[in-house]
């Protein structure tokens, strides 16, 4: 569930403690201040300060009166206790911050300016004296909850680093779910500076991302791979400029928000540290190539654009980008042809190549420490490697650590555990967390998902759509709740929404008012944006723009969106959502492509033919039965896409259809034979050399030719030789 978000206080104190040497005092003051009739809150999870992805600490700071500290011999020593965290937090909320030092503890920097209370004894100050502290607390708690003045600081930017540290605050509690351990290993080949320092390490991590690749990454050699303890080592250790990759759901973005968090405490604690600057790379305009400093400076106006040249210049700037990926694919540029008036290709980019270019001039020197997540595939695809010193991927959730996220849930577990399908689609901490969400106190609902074990795309959208009903039921039940939309009016309006991203945004996750208010043709947009965020479906990103909280989720409402649209039998529509499905590429969708071969609009017949072109293996079975089918359009398309897909199950079919009484049908079946090397292949080509329609010999000897085997290419000259004679 949601940490609690309350805006209204719900506690006399907070007891802020180490749990090295504090736990036994926070304990006890816990305890004895309850008997006195004080509400408190205390942290009892057993976590250190950088397995901590949620806010319940600041948003139970928030909700408290008082905030007391117990200030134990550790924390003087530790610059990442929680301790630390908790006051500076505090400070920013400006919450009364009550200091308790305990014995042999000296006041650090960060309380010595406040009011403290002693827990030792007068005459030693060694010795404890517990009831003399615990009179002066239960005093002080007592009274109106005034706070100090804050501590003295030079520091220019800490009204910025607090407005960040509360965006952050906001966007943890909004997304973490519960705490999960993942573990990350180093990829040393994804950056320029990719190198191998020291023996394998563990690096646990814990959230939910509002952020799978389709086939892993070869395997390393274990002496090759790092396991960190925590993003900040991998930080640390890559000399603080490192990449994060991660398949969709693996956490990448929810990553990124609590390392910057740790980073805005550090930074409010030291202003000599580099300054943290936080950003979707989606809000990057790759057609302009904004310059870096210029995008940063419209991305975060409360720095300046002078004060962020300042300290670029200077090395003294942390960048924290986030979501190269969503800056999609390969983008065309159109412009009419002044001869003819048609529309022409102007220029062919890569926007997330033009950004690699755009942030490597920033870090020539000096070199301002930069952290920048991506998806792996995405990052792959790319083929250019970041100006960074090294990489870790998030890698996915193994069976003990779903267990242990579903120890109060062993219903749930149950299900997983019994079945290997849904517990392999639920090893992202996002499928995770919303399979949780959506099926709490449901396990026979989840036990009925193991039907759908076959279809990896039925099983997750199955956890999506109990996930959109339960948000909807939750905020329907909630007093005074205004559902102006029903939950079908959602579903159809997300999923055009959806559909319009994908097409319009080349697969950006941007939805700008513009589009929305297009696709939603100005009907009560506010309204629906506002439910909509509510359930948790999209989120703002910046002024005037959304985003779908994931990649995944949005793909679901597309998809559906297209399923029902092209069942329909909607003309206007068809071009549009096929081109959805073609870029979606879901296996599921095969069989309605596979009748579509056969549409009379040439330009849907071609999209239909690379949607199934890019499915892959998942759609041969059905490609091999339209080869035999009786539509002579679904025969051809379906030669064509067999050969290019190589599946060797298709080579007695694609010799079968040689005899096929189409010409077209049967010079595709020739050119997708060339793509194979097999001695029935070159054997039937060469027969196919004979044919008496001359377009059919000459492409069966361009087939062989490919082939190129001494058999083939012999075949090919004597037949040439033969057309000489002629």
């Amino acid at each position: 569930m949601h940490a609690s978000a309350p805006d209204d206080i719900r506690y006399d104190v907070f007891i802020s403690y180490a749990r090295e040497d504090g736990r036994a005092y926070a304990e006890r003051l816990d305890h004895d201040l309850r008997a006195r009739g004080f509400t408190t809150w205390r942290d009892t999870r057993n976590i250190d300060q950088y397995q901590d992805f949620s806010a319940e600490i600041e948003m139970a700071i928030r909700a408290s009166r008082f905030v007391a500290t117990c200030i134990t011999p550790s924390i003087e020593h530790k610059p990442n206790s929680f301790v630390r965290r908790e006051i500076i937090y505090a400070d920013a909320k400006n919450k009364p911050i009550i200091p308790l030092i305990f014995p042999d503890a000296t006041p650090i920097t960060l309380v010595n300016h406040l009011t403290w209370l002693p827990f030792y004894a007068e005459t030693q100050r060694s010795a404890l004296d517990y009831d003399r502290g615990l009179m002066a607390l239960a005093a002080r708690l007592q009274g109106e909850p005034t706070p100090e003045a804050q501590r003295a600081t030079d520091d220019s930017h800490r009204a910025y680093l607090e407005a960040l540290y509360d965006q952050i605050v906001y966007f943890l509690n909004q997304t973490v779910f519960s705490l999960i351990t993942l573990r990350g290993e180093s990829a040393p080949d994804a950056v320029e500076g990719g190198v191998i320092k020291e023996a394998p390490r563990v690096l646990p991590m814990s959230f939910f991302a509002m952020a799978g690749i389709d086939e892993p990454e070869p395997a390393k050699p274990d002496d090759q791979i790092i396991r960190f303890e925590n993003f900040n080592d991998a930080f640390e250790h890559y000399n603080g400029r490192v990449l994060l990759l991660g398949d969709p759901g693996a956490g990448k973005t929810t990553t990124l928000f609590a390392f910057a968090r740790d980073r805005v405490v550090a930074r409010l604690d030291d202003p000599s540290l580099p300054l943290p600057v936080l950003a979707p790379i989606v809000g990057w305009d790759a057609e302009k190539q904004t310059p870096i400093v210029d995008w940063l400076a419209e991305s975060v106006p409360a720095l300046g654009r002078d004060t962020l040249v300042q300290h670029i210049e200077a090395g003294r700037v942390l960048l924290m980008l986030d979501g190269l990926d969503e800056l999609g694919g390969e983008r065309v540029i159109m412009e009419k042809d002044p001869e003819t008036g048609q529309e022409r290709v102007k220029e062919r980019y890569d926007p997330r190549k033009r950004f690699i270019d755009a942030i490597g001039k920033i870090h020539e020197s000096p070199k301002n420490a930069a952290a920048i997540t991506c998806r792996v595939k995405d990052y792959t695809a790319i083929g250019e490697k970041l100006p960074l010193d090294g990489a870790i991927t998030l890698q996915p959730l193994d069976d003990e650590q779903m267990r242990d996220y579903l120890r109060e849930m062993p219903d749930l577990w149950e299900a997983l555990k019994a079945d290997d399908a849904l517990r392999d689609i639920a090893r992202t901490p996002l499928l995770l967390s919303l399979f949780t969400f959506a099926y709490r106190d449901q396990g026979e609902a989840a036990a009925k998902l193991r039907d759908l074990k076959d279809s990896p795309g039925d099983l997750r959208d199955a956890i999506f759509e109990q996930y959109v009903r339960r948000r909807y039921e939750h905020e329907a039940r909630k007093p005074y709740a205004d559902m102006q939309f029903t939950l079908e009016d959602i579903y159809r309006r997300l999923g055009k929404i959806a559909a319009n991203n994908i097409v319009w945004n080349r697969e950006a996750n941007v939805l700008s008012k513009s589009h929305l208010e297009e696709t939603l043709d100005m009907i009560k947009t506010e309204t629906f944006l506002e439910l909509t965020t509510y359930l948790n479906l999209i989120a703002p990103t910046k002024r005037e723009t959304w985003h779908f909280i994931h990649l995944l989720l949005r793909d679901y409402f597309a998809f559906n969106y297209s399923l029902a649209t092209l069942a329909g039998n909607n003309e206007t529509d068809r071009l549009h959502v096929v081109r959805v499905l073609a870029r979606i590429s879901d296996p599921r969708a095969t069989k309605i492509l596979l009748t579509i071969l056969n549409d009379d609009d040439v330009n849907v017949r071609v999209l239909a033919a690379n949607a199934l072109l890019s499915i892959g293996e998942p759609a041969v079975e059905l490609l091999l039965a339209g080869l035999c089918g009786t539509e002579s359009r679904i025969r051809y398309f379906a030669a064509y896409i067999l050969g290019s897909l190589k599946d060797t199950r298709a080579i007695e079919p694609l010799i079968a259809t040689l005899h096929d009484p189409e010409d077209r049908v049967r010079f595709y079946a020739v050119h997708a034979l060339g793509n194979f090397k097999d001695t029935r292949v070159i054997q039937s080509l060469i027969t196919a050399l004979d044919d008496i329609e001359r377009n059919m010999s000459f492409r069966a000897a361009e087939a062989l030719t490919r082939i190129g085997t001494p058999e083939a290419l012999a075949a090919v000259e004597e037949w040439r030789a033969q057309q000489n004679r002629k």
